[in-house]
């Protein structure tokens, strides 16, 4: 069944996720360049390094993280609020819901303490965003604030465990990694609702989200595939890879499998699957999602929101002409206009 043999594959000694070893495969050209020229975070990393790494930024996700979560629901229940306010008074139809400030990833101002918009005029101003977050580094090493930056500042940084460089890398990544899949969710979930009309109250968008997303348009917009290079002789699905070897494991596919999901092509938002055989949608073990219990607390938001606010949603345009992300990119739509 693929979706054990991606979790076999990801979870064996004898292959490993750092980029640079021989043999790891890349999805495009340059691939191996650019990780020489970054530095590696945890997400390039396995075994003690990978633990080293993650447990510096884990904490302001997962420490005691269900009453972090709490705490933080009304600041995203108000950016749900406003951006959509902002949205529908703008007067415009139909709207581009990738590109609509309401599609703007939540997660990023209070990981490091600007407002949304001020957020989202300096990252998409500056033409070198990890120069942008070097600046803020510096700002919060002299202005702390209750912000990811400052935790790596103050309890990383500062005693040395990081330099800067890796602080901005480190932060660099946890920013993209919370934009463009939170951007895709929102555009892919609400398409495949627009198709299907399943439209539900708020309950069952919480018992939705709630499931671990599952690789299908709605629920997995994240890396199409699971890369690694085997470090020694190893078999997988009955088939022996090579040391020194790649690997490439389908998030996807394995999220499509028949022997696990009925009608796995389907879009449904009350689907259910046998316990122990969850989906990918936030990854797997030691690599799962950092900020999951973050990034479902503000999908609720949002399509609850939408769902409540503007429920005669509808698209304007044929299904055909929907432009959806290369392949190499995390998967989503380019364009999703919507009218109401």
């Amino acid at each position: 069944q693929v979706p054990r043999r991606v979790r076999g594959g990801n979870r064996r000694p004898a292959v490993q996720g750092a980029h640079a070893r021989p043999g790891f495969p890349e999805l495009g050209a340059g691939g191996k360049q650019a990780a020489r020229s970054n530095r590696p975070t945890f997400v390039d990393m396995d075994g003690a390094a990978h633990a080293r790494q993650r447990s510096m930024v884990e904490g302001f996700f997962s420490r005691e993280a269900l009453e972090a979560v709490e705490a933080l629901k009304p600041y995203i229940q108000r950016t749900v609020d406003g951006l959509l306010e902002q949205m529908v008074a703008d007067g415009e139809r139909p709207v581009d819901l990738v590109e609509a400030e309401f599609s703007f990833s939540l997660s990023q101002p209070h990981c490091c303490c600007v407002s949304t918009a001020r957020y989202k005029c300096l990252f998409l101003a500056c033409q070198n965003p990890p120069r942008l977050l070097a600046r803020l580094v510096d700002k919060r090493s002299q202005q702390p604030k209750n912000d990811l930056i400052t935790s790596l500042v103050e309890k990383q940084a500062k005693s040395g465990h990081l330099d800067k460089a890796e602080a901005v890398q480190i932060a660099f990544l946890l920013l993209v990694a919370g934009n463009a899949t939170m951007v895709n969710m929102i555009a892919l979930v609400r398409l495949y609702c627009l198709l299907s009309r399943q439209f539900k109250p708020l309950d069952s968008v919480k018992l939705t989200i709630h499931k671990p997303g599952r690789g299908d348009a709605a629920a997995a917009p994240g890396a199409a595939a699971i890369r690694r290079a085997a470090k020694e002789d190893v078999e997988i699905g009955g088939r022996t890879v090579r040391a020194g070897e790649g690997i490439i494991a389908s998030n996807q596919s394995a999220d499509r499998d028949e022997f696990v999901f009925d009608d796995p092509d389907v879009f449904d938002m009350h689907r259910t699957w046998r316990d122990g055989e969850g989906a990918l949608g936030f990854g797997f073990g030691a690599h799962r999602c950092i900020a999951e219990t973050l990034a479902k607390a503000e999908l609720i938001a949002v399509f609850s929101t939408l769902f409540k606010q503007l429920p005669d949603l509808e698209l304007p345009t044929d299904i055909d002409r929907l432009e959806y992300t290369p392949l190499t990119k995390d998967v989503g739509i380019q364009k999703l206009l919507v009218a109401w």
